[in-house]
Order: structure tokens, then sequence, then C-alpha cells
């Protein structure tokens, strides 16, 4: 397999690892990248290898992120999932507020340019001969 086709497809495979995180902060991204050091080292060392092979060795990106969170602490992984749904929340009050004020502003402007519009004197001027 050409080298250009392993390393996009090995690209995918850890995209999907990422994606499947619930959080993808500091610990995890650790790992990815160690995880990620060890699986160049496997290719460079086979090098005929193929994602399926790589796949089969490391498991597949559900597999890895499986057995990261189960490595986990019942008890670290309850405040670990806890804090994401804190931020999650966080950020979509933010998010609601930015959106009802940017809604109000936009009214304003619309309610301030279409009650100006009356107030504009308007003067015609008429020849007579």
């Amino acid at each position: 397999m050409k080298k250009s086709t392993l390393d996009t497809e090995l690209n995918t495979y850890f995209r999907n690892i990422r994606l499947l995180f619930p959080v993808y902060a500091g610990a995890e991204r650790r790992y990815v990248k160690a995880l990620r050091r060890e699986i160049r080292i496997y290719a460079e060392e086979h090098e005929g290898a193929s994602i399926s092979e790589i796949i089969g060795k490391f498991g597949s990106a559900k597999d890895v992120v499986k057995s990261y969170l189960n490595a986990m602490e019942n008890e670290e992984l309850y405040r670990y999932l806890r804090r994401w749904n804190r931020i999650r929340r966080f950020l979509a009050v933010i998010l609601l507020a930015a959106f009802i004020l940017s809604a109000a502003k936009i009214g304003f402007v619309f309610y301030n340019f279409y009650t100006g519009l009356d107030s504009i004197a308007v003067t015609e001027e008429t020849v007579i001969e």
C-alpha cells in the first residue's frame, strides 16, 4: 500500500477516535498522541502494513476509546462527564444570551429605521406659469 494512502487512512482513523471521545481535552490528547506515535513506529517497522492490520493490532476507533474509558475509575469518569456537561450548559447559555442580545439590537435598529421614515420631511415644489 502506498504511504500516502496509509497516511490518509490513519488520519481518518485518528479523526474518528477524536470524534468518539465525549471530551477531547488534555489527557485524551496525550493518549491519542502516544497511540499515534506507537502506530507510526509499527507502520515504519512493517513496511507493507495496511490499515486493516493496524486496526487488527491496535483495535478500531471505538475499541480504543472504549478501552480508555474503561481504564478510568468510576468516580473519575463521573467527574469527567459532569465537568463536560457543565461546560456545555455554560456555552449554551452564553450562545443563547448572545443570540437574544443580537436579535434585540437588530430589532432596535429596524424599529428606529422604520419610525424614522415617517419623520423625514418631504417637500414638493410646484411651478405655476
